[in-house]
């Protein structure tokens, strides 16, 4: 036979106080605890009372919720877009498929410039004789401009027969300034000489 010893049960809390509440005729004072106390104070009539709840409308009563919502959810969930100034409702389908195109620019674009780099970086390389694009490119009117300076140039002037007829002028220029130098009126007065003539010469060119 086993004995059990009792223990004292230990507190670890403080226990809660006890209001004094007085009777009707407020002789007697009866001790209650604290939660007793407030479901007395509930149940009173100084109690405040909730206030009625609105009745809801027929119309709301009426409509079942979730209108419009399916299980099949295969071909994707129906998305309002706003296009051009009015909503147009698009599949999740065609939305990736507009994604992909969309993507699929960008990259041709991307590839298209990287070859064109390409190019221009292999044109630099070659000398200008092996390739002349870029020429034929900037000047597309080459063939009609080389035509036309063909035909407006003239047969080139002798140069020889030019040079002779300065050595003539040259000589006779000489010729007539020696005759000054050697005339009788020049030898008694050159600056005189040399006023009149210059009179006579202004003399003719206003004629």
């Amino acid at each position: 036979m086993s004995l059990k010893l009792k223990r004292k049960r230990t507190k670890f809390h403080i226990s809660a106080p006890k209001l004094k509440l007085k009777d009707n005729e407020g002789t007697d004072e009866t001790t209650i605890p604290l939660l007793e106390a407030i479901n007395t104070s509930v149940n009173t009539s100084t109690a405040l009372t909730p206030p009625p709840v609105a009745p809801i409308p027929d119309e709301f009563m009426n409509k079942t919720p979730f209108v419009g919502l399916t299980d099949d959810t295969s071909e994707g969930s129906k998305v309002e877009d706003t296009l051009n100034g009015g909503s147009v409702k698009m599949k999740k389908k065609d939305k990736r498929k507009q994604r992909h195109e969309k993507w699929m620019k960008k990259i041709n674009a991307c590839y298209k410039a990287r070859e064109l780099a390409k190019a221009t970086l292999k044109r630099r390389k070659t000398p200008v004789v092996g390739d002349l694009r870029p020429l034929l490119s900037a000047l597309p009117d080459v063939d009609l401009d080389t035509n036309a300076a063909r035909g407006s140039t003239t047969a080139p002037k002798n140069k020889k027969g030019k040079k002779n007829k300065k050595q003539n002028t040259a000589y006779q220029e000489r010729e007539v300034f020696q005759q000054v130098l050697s005339h009788p009126k020049y030898k008694a007065d050159p600056l005189g000489t040399i006023s009149l003539h210059i009179q006579n010469a202004a003399a003719l060119q206003r004629l």
